[in-house]
This record gives structure tokens, C-alpha cells and sequence, in this order.
């Protein structure tokens, strides 16, 4: 009892809290259900979303077959905060790195938010115009996108920074419209209202404005490692599970700079990490109609953000079937009432953004540059006969140069492409053994791993489709991108996070810390690069380009230099806080691990501990 109150302190539990009953799961489930379905309506998950963070947070590191349920309290893990805490400064300094602009469309973003905030609204393909303004700020700022050593020019003065309206209102007379017409309008009315709450947001300086358009991204971002510990917590019961689906995403590139930037892909994130989290407690047994309500109106949300999230209705209507009991008929009859409730929710609250595109202009998402700006504009004339073999190889080339690159702007600059498709090919297999793993040994129903990772195989599907459409026409393969999987990331870790924990179970303390460590060891690599060779000066040395780099950075940063040399300094407190903080943990669940009675190899593997 002694080591079990240790690893709940260094997890951040209150021990004053804290009490253990005993749990015995039935030795022989029906076949199709697991362990946790016999308790449906009572119990952990049969309250509201609200309550669940109680409910979970009390748990502590639950070794593989436990069994051992904690008392509830309303305390989320200190380590878990930590987590949240190093995130959200990450997020900052990569903001620093990347300076404005420098994000695949965010210049567009920048100034659709704009549009709404002038009253601008739902525009048709072709008609919104950039704010002249915001062009002439977006040309003051150097691009890094094909370019290198953007630091050999000195950043712009901030007393000779302007804000967009002082740059110009006025639209432009020529060159390409802005194409985020093509998108729902939620995004851009809650940057929109974001700025409104800000004091003479129009007056300050462009940079300005952009980095508060940013602080919005931030605070987006902050509740997606707690919904991800709460969805690996909800379906396995394990804490280190839990951490290590908070820390894995920090491993993606793209993760943290879909935080750092002005992009309608945030929204998605956040949305995406909440919407799994109410389908984990719907495969586990919760059918309540609040339940329903809440996963239609999150839906809803992200019909309402972007056009991915159209993939969700058959990820829902599997979670329902997992989340019934019996044979497949029996399934339907206890869940198609909370499933048809959802449904409508969230076609009725967000849906009615895609019947009008198909309504006004015939298709359910148009081409946002409208036609005035035909596709040969944008890509080139037509260049015909492209194979559906030089496609694929096209395609998964570009996959796994971006799910683990996407350095620079889209591609350049770009680590080895061996080594990006090392980790793309690892990843992949640990999700799909994660996938049969989950079946056999998470606290959750055969398929519920299916539902996990079901959207990212259907965003491939639907990226696969449109790109090959436009090969056809010009021989190029747009809309490949890593940050379409980013609102993913929650169920493809849970998945490896469950292989790695099978695979060195006996070591399963430390997978948190391996997952941080690997993910300091990527994200270190990738700034260094960046700053390198993409923002620093030319010179020998790259001691001297980094540093250069560096400097550049925090002269285009848009708060004076000293915030953003403390703001370096307590990150860096954080990242040894964070790795003392696992080193801790593994070493504490250890202990406590070698102090349980000893398990038969089956019950070693059985990831319930509810």
C-alpha cells in the first residue's frame, strides 16, 4: 500500500482521496461482449461527460490485470497538468520559429477572419478577394517556403509594423481570390469574436494581431492531451497508456505547428479529440440519450469547421453497435434510438452548411477559387497520361515524407527520407497490431479499436480520391497533407500505445517516458534544421546559423525580445520538470508492480483494471 500511494502521488493523485476495493472480472465474458458490458448504467460512465474527468482522474497506473478500482475524486493528475503546461509553451516557441505567414494557408485564414470581422460573410467560390493590407504584410515578411537563409535579411522594424487596416482595407484588383470561401464559416466567426474581446485589436501591429489570432489556437489546444488521457484511461483503464496517448502527438511535427499557427485545422483538433472521447465512453457502455446529445452536437461543431469531418457518420454508427450488448440484432435494438438521436443533432445544428453547397452550387464541397479561377490557373494546363501506378507511388511517397515532415512549408526543409519512412512504416504497424490488441485486451468492446482509427483510414480515402482526380487532369498531387490527420492522432496513438504496452509489458512504466524522449529527440531535430537551413544566415558553422536563426525568430516575434527569452527559458524548465516527473512515475509503478501478487501470463496481458 505504501509503493501504491507513492506512484499515485507522483502521478499527481491526492492520496486523501484514494481508497482501493477489490474488482473481480468474470473469468469467462459472453462471447462479443467484454468485461465492462455487464455493468451498463451504473457505475463509471453512466453519468454525464462532465463527470467522467472525476471519475477517471481518481484512478492510479493500472498495471496490466490489477484489479484494483480506486475511489472517485475530482483531481486531474499533476503530471497530466505538466503535460498540458509543456504543450502549451512548445506550441509558443514553434510560433516563435515559424515567424507569420509561414504556414500552408495561413495567410488566407488570416484574412478570411478578417472578412467576418468586417461583416463579410459566406461568400460564393471566387468572390472573396484578399484584403489589400494583409497582402502587403504577408510580402513584408520573408517566405521560407523554397527558400533558404531568410535570416541574411534583418526583420522589420516593429515601430515600422502597421496593423492590416492601416495597410489598406480595400480589396485587391488582380491575382488569385482567397479560397477559404470553400469552408464552413465557424472558425472564422470565433476568430472573429476572439478579436473583439481584445482592446484596439484593429490598431496594432499586424504581427500583433497575428500572434493573438495564434493565442486562440493555443488555448484550443489546451484541452486535447486531458481528452486523450481520458480516452486511453476510459478504454484500458491504464494510466500509462493514458500518458503516453498525451505525449505521443508531441512526436508529429505537424501537431505542434497546427497549434502555433492561424489555421481552421485547430478547431478540428480540438473538436476531433472530444468527439472520440464521447464515442470511447459510447463503445464502453454509455447510451444514455445526454450522451447522444453531446456527440451530436460535437459533430455538429465539426461539420460546422471543415469538410473532414464528414467521415464521421459511420465511425458513429459503429460505436453504437459496439456499445450494445448481445448479437448483432440485440445491438441495433439498444442503440439505434441514441444513434438516430446524434445523428440529428448533428446533421440538423451543422449538416445544413453541405445541403446548401449542393443546393447553390451543385456539389457538396466547391472549388474555392471559384470559377473565375479555373483549375489550370492553379496547376498548370492539362498534362494527360498519368498511370494509377505513378499515382500511388506519387501518393505514399508524399505520406510518409509528411506525416512525420512537413518541416518547412509543406515540404522543404525535409529530414532523410529514409529515416521519415522508418517512422512511418513503424507507426503504421504499431497501430495495426494495436488494433488486434485492443480486441483481445482493452477494456472495451472487439471493435471499438476499428472506430478509433477509422477516421484516419477514411481521410486517406477521401485524400487518395481527390488527389487522384487532379492527377489525372495535371500531373500534380495536391492535398496531401499531415495536418489532415492531426485531429486523428488520439485514436492511431491509443492504438500503438496498446501494441507497445503488449510488447514490453514488463517495461510498460516507461513507455511514457520513451514515447517524451523520442518525441524531443524528432521535434529537436526538426527545429534545428529549420533554423539551420531554412531561417538562419549562411556561414560556416552551424552552431552560428542556429543561433542566427534563433535570432531572427525572436526579432520577427510579435512581443519584445526579453518575453521571448523567457519564454525559451521555461520551456526548457519544463522539459526537465515533465522528464523528472516520468523518470518518477516508471520508476514508482514499477515498484508497485513488483509488489502485486503474481499473475498468470493471461492476466498479465489483460489490460482491464475497472
Amino acid at each position: 500500500m505504501r509503493v501504491a500511494a507513492r506512484i499515485n502521488r507522483a502521478a499527481g493523485y491526492s492520496s486523501a482521496t484514494m481508497t482501493e476495493t477489490p474488482h473481480v472480472a468474470p473469468e469467462n465474458p459472453p462471447s462479443g461482449d467484454r468485461p465492462n458490458e455487464a455493468t451498463v448504467g451504473s457505475g463509471p460512465g453512466s453519468g454525464s461527460p462532465a463527470t467522467d474527468v472525476a471519475e477517471l482522474a481518481a484512478q492510479p497506473s493500472a498495471g496490466l490485470g490489477t484489479g484494483k478500482r480506486p475511489a472517485r475524486t475530482r483531481r486531474l493528475p499533476r503530471l497530466l497538468l505538466l503535460i498540458v503546461a509543456l504543450q502549451s509553451f512548445l506550441i509558443l516557441c514553434t510560433g516563435m520559429v515559424y515567424t507569420s505567414f509561414q504556414e500552408p494557408d495561413e495567410v488566407a485564414h488570416v484574412d478570411y477572419i478578417l472578412a467576418h470581422r468586417h461583416g463579410q460573410w459566406l461568400d460564393g467560390p471566387g468572390e472573396r478577394l484578399f484584403q489589400s493590407g494583409v497582402l502587403k504584410a504577408y510580402y513584408a515578411v520573408p517566405s521560407t517556403q523554397n527558400h533558404e537563409h531568410v535570416a541574411d535579411q534583418a526583420p522589420l522594424k516593429r515601430v515600422d509594423r502597421k496593423s492590416f487596416d492601416q495597410l489598406g482595407t480595400a480589396s485587391q484588383t488582380t491575382g488569385q481570390p482567397n479560397q477559404m470561401v470553400q469552408h464552413p464559416p465557424l472558425y472564422y466567426a470565433l476568430g472573429a469574436g476572439f478579436s473583439y474581446l481584445l482592446p484596439n485589436f484593429e490598431g496594432q501591429r499586424f504581427d500583433v494581431q497575428i500572434g493573438w489570432l495564434r493565442l486562440l489556437s493555443l488555448l484550443m489546444m489546451i484541452p486535447v492531451p486531458i481528452l486523450a488521457w481520458m480516452t486511453g484511461r476510459r478504454l484500458t483503464g491504464s494510466s500509462s497508456i493514458g500518458f503516453a496517448m498525451a505525449l505521443l502527438p508531441l512526436a508529429v511535427p505537424s501537431y505542434l505547428r497546427t497549434g502555433a499557427s492561424v489555421s481552421n485545422d485547430v478547431p478540428m483538433v480540438l473538436f476531433g479529440a472530444l468527439l472520440l472521447y464521447l464515442l470511447a465512453r459510447v463503445v464502453t457502455g454509455d447510451l444514455s440519450r445526454k450522451t447522444a446529445i453531446w456527440v451530436g452536437v460535437v459533430w455538429a461543431l465539426l461539420l460546422l469547421t471543415k469538410g473532414f469531418s464528414l467521415v464521421f457518420p459511420p465511425v458513429i454508427v459503429l460505436a453504437y453497435l459496439c456499445g450494445g450488448r448481445g448479437n448483432l440484432m440485440a445491438r441495433i435494438r439498444s442503440a439505434w434510438l441514441p444513434a438516430v438521436l446524434a445523428g440529428l443533432i448533428g446533421a440538423v445544428l451543422g449538416g445544413w452548411w453541405w445541403i446548401r453547397n449542393e443546393v447553390v452550387y451543385g456539389t457538396v464541397q466547391p472549388y474555392g477559387f471559384g470559377p473565375l479561377w479555373p483549375l489550370n490557373r492553379v496547376y498548370g494546363p492539362d498534362r494527360p497520361g498519368g498511370t494509377e501506378r505513378n499515382f500511388l507511388h506519387g501518393f505514399s511517397t508524399l505520406m510518409y515524407r509528411r506525416i512525420f515532415g512537413s518541416l518547412g512549408l509543406i515540404d522543404f526543409p525535409l529530414m532523410p527520407g529514409r529515416l521519415l519512412a522508418t517512422l512511418t512504416i513503424v507507426f503504421s504497424v504499431l497501430v495495426l497490431i494495436g488494433i488486434g490488441v485492443g480486441a483481445r485486451h482493452a477494456h472495451a468492446p472487439r471493435w471499438s479499436m476499428v472506430m478509433l482509427v477509422l477516421p484516419a483510414l477514411l481521410t486517406v480515402a477521401v485524400m487518395y480520391s481527390g488527389s487522384r482526380s487532379v492527377y489525372f487532369h495535371v500531373r500534380q498531387i495536391p492535398g496531401v497533407q499531415a495536418r489532415y490527420f492531426v485531429p486523428f492522432l488520439p485514436g492511431l496513438t491509443l492504438a500503438a500505445a496498446l501494441t507497445m504496452t503488449w510488447l514490453f509489458r514488463r517495461f510498460r512504466s516507461w513507455i511514457p517516458l520513451v514515447a517524451f524522449l523520442g518525441a524531443l529527440a524528432l521535434e529537436g531535430a526538426a527545429t534545428v534544421l529549420v533554423l539551420d537551413l531554412q531561417v538562419g544566415p549562411k556561414g560556416p558553422g552551424l552552431g552560428h546559423r542556429v543561433w542566427g536563426g534563433l535570432k531572427y525568430s525572436i526579432g520577427w516575434a510579435p512581443w519584445p525580445g526579453v518575453v521571448s527569452v523567457v519564454i525559451l527559458l521555461v520551456t526548457t524548465l519544463l522539459v526537465v520538470w515533465t522528464l523528472a516527473a516520468l523518470v518518477r512515475f516508471a520508476v514508482l509503478d514499477s515498484q508497485a508492480d513488483r509488489s502485486r501478487p503474481a499473475q498468470s501470463p493471461a492476466s498479465e496481458l489483460d489490460l482491464q483494471t475497472a
